[in-house]
């Protein structure tokens, strides 16, 4: 997105925008993203990827800090799934912490597959 921050949509029936965190924030790409945009007709789906959402004791809270508090920031957003899955810390290259669960997110992506079939 960084190579062209205001891609023409125009073409696509469906979108999946996904960022992650740093800092307990939501990428301002992600933000930016979603707010200068029109999906009005378009099929919207959203994932956040976040370290304490890949713990099932803090995934909600981490649903809650990051996806609903985006989408209340977005209001025209009605995406037709959203998710926030386990993230990863690196720090100068080394991995300190990985919370990905690539199984999750793979049935996430299929389900969201069966949900758009079809959908015009």
């Amino acid at each position: 997105m960084r190579d062209k921050p205001s891609p023409d949509l125009s073409r696509y029936r469906h979108v999946v925008v996904g960022g992650g965190v740093r800092a307990q924030r939501v990428y301002r790409e992600v933000v930016d993203f979603l707010k200068c945009h029109n999906f009005e007709g378009k099929n919207v789906a959203l994932f956040i990827l976040a370290l304490e959402a890949g713990n099932p004791k803090t995934h909600p809270k981490a649903v809650a800090k990051y996806v609903e508090a985006l989408l209340k920031k977005c209001p025209h957003v009605k995406p037709v799934a959203a998710e926030a899955f386990g993230g990863r810390i690196r720090f100068l290259g080394v991995t300190i912490a990985d919370a990905i669960d690539l199984g999750k997110v793979k049935a996430w992506a299929e389900s969201l597959g069966e949900k758009l079939r079809g959908k015009p």
